[in-house]
């Protein structure tokens, strides 16, 4: 049987909006043992004999603890640098267990698909670069106190030497026995592995078949409605021409997609109470992705307030003129009415209630907030959970 990639199961699933409350940060509390994996994307993959469970280029630890390391520093040394000591003290070790774990995984052919193993080694490579320097953002800049000198020194000459470990051992034994199959085929029970994924995620008990004929019908659904949509009564291929040819030739820059993004989230915090029972009352900032990750991950990521750190959504500003036609629908969706409205909302990791894919099929859905978990309800409902 066909087990279709787990980006394309994303994909569907921001399709077709299923409600369910998944947080978008590891959902680990701050005492738990430090574990340098997959984060988020991990837990869907619990029972699952595949080392995607610690390699990911979205929510791996490589792109989680350096914006957690820079949201210290730039609280400055007067605050808890203390507490954030005795707990980053523990990441060499973290990242050293993850090579010996992902070293077992080569010898029982549990390795993660090449393309994310290569898109994650970029990401640990820059990051190491990025560590290295003496400008790092992970340093305090002027460590007028023992624990700014204690933290500088742990990042110097405990996290660098680990994260250095870890890309050598990346390129020198993970990418040669690297899988070139995609997704979760060929692992041993793969299958299995995809529909308790499919199940995490959705909380739907649905077979592949159903997922590709669902995918199928909101594709020509979405193709439809664009030539319905569109003032010059032209056909679908038409319109795909025009809109290549904008993607091409318009001059957006990267400032300018920041500012679009910005303005499409105002919007959309104005009009929230408009279809949902409640609203976030925290602030949201806009922030450009790292450079270090923009050639290696997707369009934009949410991130989730952090100390005194508001939440914020960072763009991918590389290629900004390819970015343009989708930047206020990857806004809505990264920032609100997407992960900054029901992050907050507490119970949000309660399991939602199971959705037949026979009423997906019948209708568009729309995610109502309540305090306690997310429903779905059809589209335009005034009924509120």
């Amino acid at each position: 049987m066909k087990i279709p990639t787990l980006i394309t199961l994303l994909s569907l699933i921001m399709s077709i909006n299923i409600c369910h409350a998944k947080p978008s940060t590891p959902n680990v509390s701050d005492q738990s043992p430090r574990v340098a994996d997959s984060g988020f994307a991990a837990l869907a993959l619990h029972d699952c004999q595949t080392d995607l469970r610690y390699l990911n280029q979205v929510f791996g630890w490589q792109v989680a603890w350096p914006s957690q390391w820079a949201s210290i520093v730039s609280a400055g040394a007067a605050n808890d640098t203390n507490t954030a000591l005795t707990r980053w003290r523990e990441a060499p070790a973290a990242i050293d267990s993850a090579i010996e774990i992902l070293r077992r995984g080569i010898d029982h052919h549990e390795t993660a698909p090449r393309p994310v193993v290569l898109r994650v080694y970029q990401q640990v490579s820059d990051l190491t670069a990025i560590l290295a320097q003496d400008s790092s953002p992970y340093l305090f800049p002027a460590p007028n106190t023992e624990a700014a000198r204690q933290w500088n020194t742990m990042i110097r000459e405990a996290i660098t030497p680990a994260v250095r470990r870890f890309e050598g051992f990346l390129q020198n034994e993970y990418l040669p026995a690297a899988r070139m199959a995609p997704g979760l085929s060929g692992i041993a029970n793969g299958e299995a592995c995809f529909a308790q994924t499919v199940t995490w995620w959705t909380t739907l008990n649905s077979s592949t078949e159903d997922i590709e004929t669902t995918g199928r019908h909101l594709l020509d659904e979405a193709r439809s409605a664009l030539v319905t949509s569109d003032s010059q009564g032209a056909d679908f291929s038409d319109i795909m021409e025009r809109l290549r040819a904008f993607q091409a030739h318009n001059s957006t820059t990267p400032k300018e997609l920041i500012a679009l993004s910005a303005a499409a989230i105002k919007r959309a915090d104005a009009a929230t109470l408009s279809r949902f029972a409640h609203k976030s009352g925290s602030p949201i900032g806009v922030v450009e992705m790292p450079a270090y990750v923009q050639d290696s991950f997707p369009v934009g990521r949410y991130v989730t307030a952090q100390g005194n750190e508001p939440a914020t959504y960072s763009i991918n500003s590389s290629r900004p003129q390819e970015r343009r036609l989708m930047a206020e629908v990857i806004a809505f969706h990264e920032a609100i009415p997407g992960h900054h409205l029901f992050a907050p909302i507490p119970g949000r990791s309660q399991r939602a209630p199971t959705i037949t894919l026979g009423s997906l099929k019948a209708g568009r859905f729309t995610p109502n907030i309540s305090p306690m978990r997310w429903v779905c309800i059809p589209a335009r409902s005034t009924v509120k959970a």
